[in-house]
């Protein structure tokens, strides 16, 4: 079928330009895709990490640690920080691993009109379904350390437009089914993580709109 005649690339703005239901492997409705799923974790995780450096605040402020020293602030930050990047990790994990073996996909992937099978059709079991999101977790995220995480995921984003498939897909045999994704669709999904991005950036930045404007 050709491109023009393709009502799902027809419905969308510029698909001529951005050429968004180009590619067979839509590797930027992945992308959509998983930045969605990183959002509906992160509504999990994110209270808990609270939860935790509260906790671990009251522990070294008992203790006479903090804040009378640097050493009890630092022991707070990284606590936070470990504890956050395994919590998330480990959501992140048995999530997509629940998701993909009861459905063959996560709401991020149903969202964007994705598919995991394995080669015969069939929903992974669940072996096959953990062990891709391991992978998918390491070496596609980078243990979603923060900013680390950015190199890995845009490097997977052109292997994929090179190779036709993800590593970790491949060494869990498991195929993931695309489809040109309707406008609506793109629509909320870039909504999602414009919100998201929002409202991660909105207490770093609103400092510095308070010093410039008022």
């Amino acid at each position: 079928m050709s491109e023009t005649n393709d009502p799902a690339k027809a419905s969308l703005p510029f698909a001529g330009r951005l050429n968004l239901n180009s590619h067979p492997t839509r590797p930027w409705a992945r992308g959509v895709a998983k930045g969605v799923d990183l959002l509906l974790v992160a509504m999990f995780t994110v209270p808990f990490a609270i939860v935790v450096r509260h906790v671990v605040r009251l522990l070294l402020e008992y203790s006479g640690m903090y804040p009378a020293s640097a050493s009890g602030v630092q022991a707070l930050i990284w606590t936070v920080i470990a504890l956050g990047l395994a919590v998330s990790g480990i959501a992140l994990i048995l999530y997509d691993t629940l998701c993909v073996r009861a459905y063959g996909q996560t709401a991020g992937k149903a969202l964007m009109g994705i598919r995991c099978t394995t080669r015969r059709g069939t929903k992974p079991r669940f072996r096959r379904a953990f062990a891709r999101s391991v992978m998918m977790w390491v070496v596609g995220l980078g243990l979603m350390i923060p900013y680390v995480m950015t190199l890995p995921f845009i490097a997977n984003f052109f292997v994929l437009k090179q190779t036709g498939r993800m590593l970790w897909d491949g060494a869990a045999g498991i195929v993931v089914e695309t489809k040109p994704v309707e406008a609506w669709r793109w629509a909320l999904g870039l909504a999602l993580l414009t919100g998201g991005l929002v409202e991660t950036l909105a207490p770093q930045v609103m400092p510095l709109v308070d010093l410039l404007f008022y």
